[in-house]
């Protein structure tokens, strides 16, 4: 149970800092962290503020204060960089891989910039990934943030019951939440399906009814789920709209012998100009007296 006078824990080791961010990664809480300079310390200020914030919040968003001394950490990170690196096998690449915004690579350089700065700067991380940064103390925006981090919504894995769509909707969504907006989602389906051309008017009706997408313009992960089931988005899309891949073919047909007739049309012109004869030039020479 946090102190109820601090509820801020102060890191200054880069393991302590990385397991911070990975522990709140692993099980999709949020962290508030005030990176501060050993010159200037931590901001008093803000510390009623997060206090008043930490035993306000829902204890389900697993909010988490650190105040991160960025001073000891760097000069770590820079011994480090002169010893011979680690190999430490496939578990910690999987780890890299599912965790990378929580390694040095990603907040090294806010600490850079934040080391010998008297303004604080305060990262908010959600399950592990940077939702926001603000520079100095912003009390308003900082309860904003922290208000839209925390907010308890029901996760996609309350609705989605098939493994690998719920891999999919993690790995372009927010698991934590069960609903994302369309063009979000098509932005997903482009990447997923490999579009490469745009749906028309037909297909993306026949999507967004399939979806159950109304005014709102929101795909749930209920409604995903229904369309897919067992199987994968590329195959409920094919079963879907069998006929989007002839129509795509086409469009790129036409697109590729419109560039041709473009490219001959330019080329056949410059060949035009250079065949023209040069205009003669009036002899300007003055006649001899």
């Amino acid at each position: 149970m946090a102190d109820k006078q601090n509820v801020s824990k102060e890191l200054v080791t880069v393991t302590q800092w990385e397991e911070a961010l990975q522990s709140s990664a692993r099980e999709h809480g949020n962290i508030v962290a005030e990176i501060f300079s050993t010159k200037w310390g931590a901001c008093r200020a803000i510390a009623p503020t997060f206090r008043r914030i930490f035993f306000e919040v829902d204890e389900a968003a697993k909010l988490k204060f650190y105040t991160v001394d960025a001073m000891p950490i760097l000069a770590e990170l820079e011994e480090m960089d002169k010893a011979p690196p680690i190999d430490h096998g496939g578990k910690k690449k999987k780890d890299a891989e599912l965790f990378k915004e929580t390694l040095p690579e990603a907040w090294r350089p806010y600490l850079a910039q934040q080391n010998g700065k008297s303004k604080p700067l305060f990262l908010f991380y959600s399950s592990g990934k940077l939702h926001k940064t603000i520079h100095g103390i912003n009390t308003p925006l900082i309860c904003e943030t922290v208000k839209e981090m925390t907010t308890v919504k029901t996760p996609a894995d309350e609705f989605i019951t098939n493994a690998q769509l719920l891999e999919v909707w993690g790995e372009y969504f927010d698991q934590r939440q069960s609903e994302v907006d369309y063009p979000k989602f098509m932005g997903a389906m482009n990447a997923i399906c490999k579009l490469t051309v745009p749906l028309n008017d037909a297909e993306n009706t026949a999507l967004r009814e399939a979806l159950g997408v109304d005014k709102d313009m929101v795909v749930s992960a209920e409604k995903l789920q229904a369309w897919v089931g067992t199987g994968t988005i590329m195959q409920a899309f094919t079963a879907l709209l069998p006929q989007y891949e002839e129509r795509a073919i086409s469009v790129r047909i036409e697109q590729e012998e419109k560039a041709k007739a473009d490219g001959a049309g330019g080329a056949e012109g410059a060949a035009a100009e250079e065949e023209a004869p040069a205009e003669e030039v009036a002899d300007e020479t003055a006649p001899e007296a």
